[in-house]
């Protein structure tokens, strides 16, 4: 069993989030074992199966010290800093992963890697070097709420724990989501590469898919997918996150539904559109293909010269 050594006292979330990753790559989670929190020199120098942390003055991934509290600190590319949590998830993150996620392709967790990396843990080493504002809903300042309040009987090393328990929650749950996304956007790819018009995207289920048609099919107006017994007409935002659409439903569908939506649109089993004309839907693939073709057509008529 590895033992893994922090210092005592006040936590925060990069040495909270250190341990959780190293006790899931090499261990069995955050649950006490082998954790020993000291600022004893002594135990530094000790022999055996160890990883240092966030305490010790030494940035050696050789000798598995990972402290960034000296003159000489360790920065990244860009120049910023990195904190304990940022060096111990360059050297172990990708090990965190293939113990979590056996079977799953390097490539695909690498990804990940990176996304974690440039996302939470670039951040949360932002915040532990006094670079950010620390926000009541932050992550880091999260964390730090799990250090006992002046007047409370509870131990550093009780509540240590309890916030591993969070951050080990959280992480697993982000990498969840990415390998998630990974998986949406080869589904989604493949829809485009079998895509019989430029203009429409059919997915076999729904995924969340707008951030790759927009960068992907750029001649993309219209997404149909099934879901909850109905077929679903999207219109793709003109830049990913955006509000708006490339080529939103005709106004005359706003906030139509039922018999009155079919009678409008044109097609029969057309079941609603949106006020705000970004989604409608049909009981049927065919329906909802029917919507995006003839809200593509009325779009090209209206722009035609009278």
């Amino acid at each position: 069993m590895p033992i893994f050594i922090t210092h005592d006292g006040t936590f925060h979330a990069d040495d909270v989030l250190a341990y959780v990753v190293l006790s899931h790559a090499y261990a069995n989670g955050p649950n006490g074992d082998g954790l020993v929190r000291t600022r004893q020199e002594g135990w530094f120098r000790s022999s055996g199966d160890l990883f240092v942390f966030d305490v010790g003055g030494v940035y050696d991934p050789g000798a598995r010290r990972y402290d960034h509290h000296m003159n000489d600190r360790p920065r990244r590319e860009d120049g910023s800093y990195f904190s304990s949590v940022g060096l111990v998830w360059r050297h172990h993150g990708m090990d965190f992963l293939r113990r979590l996620h056996p079977g799953v392709d390097d490539g695909v967790l690498s990804r990940v890697w990176a996304r974690l990396d440039m996302g939470l843990i670039c951040a949360v080493d932002d915040l532990d070097n006094g670079i950010g504002e620390v926000r009541p809903d932050l992550f880091a300042r999260i964390i730090a709420a799990f250090n006992p309040q002046w007047d409370s009987e509870a131990t550093f090393d009780s509540c240590f724990l309890e916030a591993a328990a969070v951050a080990s929650k959280t992480l697993l749950a982000i990498v969840k989501g990415e390998l998630a996304s990974e998986r949406a956007t080869e589904i989604v790819r493949r829809a485009i590469e079998e895509s019989l018009a430029p203009s429409v995207v059919v997915l076999p289920a729904w995924t969340p898919s707008e951030h790759v048609v927009v960068r992907e099919a750029p001649t993309a107006l219209y997404v149909v997918f099934p879901k909850d017994g109905l077929w679903y007409c999207r219109a793709v935002p003109d830049e990913s996150g955006s509000f708006r659409n490339s080529m939103p439903f005709p106004r005359q569908w706003a906030g139509l539904r039922g018999e009155v939506s079919a009678n409008v649109s044109g097609i029969s089993d057309a079941e609603f559109c949106h006020p705000s004309l970004f989604i409608c839907g049909a009981r049927s693939r065919e329906g909802a293909l029917g919507l995006a073709m003839e809200s593509k057509r009325i779009a090209v008529e209206s722009t035609k010269d009278p």
